[in-house]
């Protein structure tokens, strides 16, 4: 109440607004294809050891003057950002508030949640990076106020609280729990011999456990990556070979059916192509990370570029379409599936059809385009949005009024934006 008073709400909720500003969400990382029946969870774990050296963690993270939290979290979005092929990617995480030593603070129902924000700069160094975001951290932790889950990809380092035997001179009993109710919960801990591990808990119904395998091992080599590369933009490269397709073949006609039209038209339905998912430098994405689609050999309907093959000879046709290549070796096509989005409410969540409601939209007489997404909205939560264009700017209360006879109450814009052709 006296922080209310004080306006130490409005001030955290400007704050988020600020660190928020411009970022939107329009897509999902690391979810099945055939995900279904998203009002309940079917609950299952990974569990895992990082190969990282703690003492050697500990010496990088003294001689940066940066916490373990710190480099797991940036690791984290660093991961995210790869899979999901975007430069500005945000995640949730959770703190206790110890770090103004108030232990009363620690009951479970005192936590705090909050965003983290990671914006891939050009020639940005690692130590630039994680200093970068250790300030971005300390200063949300002044915050508190806490925040609804900016999307699906949830973080908690929880260090090693709970391997303390006692608490102020009498034994410590552990009582283990798990926020089992979370789409995904990423849980890192140390054990008594200062290792670090994992626990990922997921709705299995809703992720897939190969995807989020190749996610983990990807997170476990960048970390170590981080204590000897300088540069952010070449930790990639410090992923090995086998988590990335080789020599992909596909049928035309699976291509096709993903795409929902004739992408390959040229060749019988039979005939295997090879395909590439590349990144915006034209380098490889691993298995179940987001890309562009290039088919080689083969122009494709309506394709935006021809480019020289980076890893072979021939030429490759961008095909304007974003794609991943899964580790069972089919293909998805995002612009068919991918869309689904996770915004969380204060009774729940709702799991948000963005390419449904954009179908939605370019059905409306005099909408040519349309793109979905959410955003952090001025009454501090997700916020859907969905920019339009067209010849000419439909009336908004009968482009409202049609959109509630179509689709869900939780799938209305909140703001629609028309920009005229």
């Amino acid at each position: 109440k006296a922080r209310d008073t004080k306006g130490k709400r409005e001030q955290d909720i400007a704050y988020y607004r600020q660190l928020m500003k411009d970022f939107r969400v329009n897509k999902s990382i690391l979810t099945k294809r055939d995900f279904h029946d998203l009002d309940y969870g079917v609950n299952a774990s990974l569990r895992d050891r990082f190969t990282i050296s703690p003492n050697q963690l500990n010496a990088f993270c003294r001689k940066n003057k940066v916490s373990e939290n710190v480099m797991f979290l940036t690791a984290f979005n660093y991961c995210i950002s790869i899979f999901s092929n975007e430069k500005d990617v945000v995640s949730t995480s959770i703190h206790s508030g110890r770090t103004d030593s108030r232990w009363a603070r620690l009951a479970g129902c005192l936590f705090t949640t909050y965003l983290f924000r990671y914006t891939n700069v050009p020639h940005e160094t690692v130590p630039q990076l994680l200093k970068k975001h250790a300030r971005e951290i300390m200063e949300t932790m002044r915050c508190h106020t806490s925040t609804l889950h900016a999307d699906e990809m949830f973080f908690q380092y929880q260090g090693d609280i709970l391997n303390i035997n006692d608490i102020g001179g009498a034994p410590a009993h552990r009582e283990p729990e798990q926020l089992d109710s979370l789409p995904f919960h990423l849980q890192v801990m140390s054990d008594n011999r200062g290792f670090y591990y994992y626990e990922l808990r997921y709705w299995e119904n809703r992720f897939d456990k190969q995807q989020l395998q190749i996610f983990m091992e990807c997170m476990d080599i960048i970390l170590n990556a981080m204590l000897t590369e300088p540069s952010v933009r070449r930790l990639k490269k410090h992923l090995p070979e086998r988590l990335f397709p080789k020599h992909y073949y596909v049928r035309a006609g699976e291509v096709n059916e993903a795409a929902g039209f004739a992408l390959i038209h040229d060749v019988d339905p039979g005939t295997e192509v090879k395909a590439y998912v590349f990144d915006e430098t034209c380098r490889k994405q691993p298995y179940g990370a987001w890309g562009t689609l290039y088919i080689m050999d083969h122009p494709t309907r309506d394709w935006t570029d021809r480019i020289t093959n980076p890893y072979s000879g021939g030429y490759l046709y961008q095909t304007g379409l974003h794609a991943r290549i899964l580790p069972d070796g089919t293909l998805d096509i995002l612009e068919s599936c991918g869309r689904t989005i996770m915004v969380e409410t204060l009774t729940g969540r709702d799991f948000l059809d963005l390419g449904r409601l954009e179908n939605v939209l370019t059905s409306y007489d005099g909408i040519d385009s349309a793109e979905a997404y959410t955003c952090w909205g001025p009454d501090h939560r997700l916020m859907l949005c969905a920019d339009v264009t067209g010849t000419e700017e439909p009336d908004m209360e009968k482009l409202n009024a049609y959109l509630t006879e179509q689709v869900e109450p939780a799938l209305v814009p909140k703001e629609i934006s028309f920009t005229k052709k």
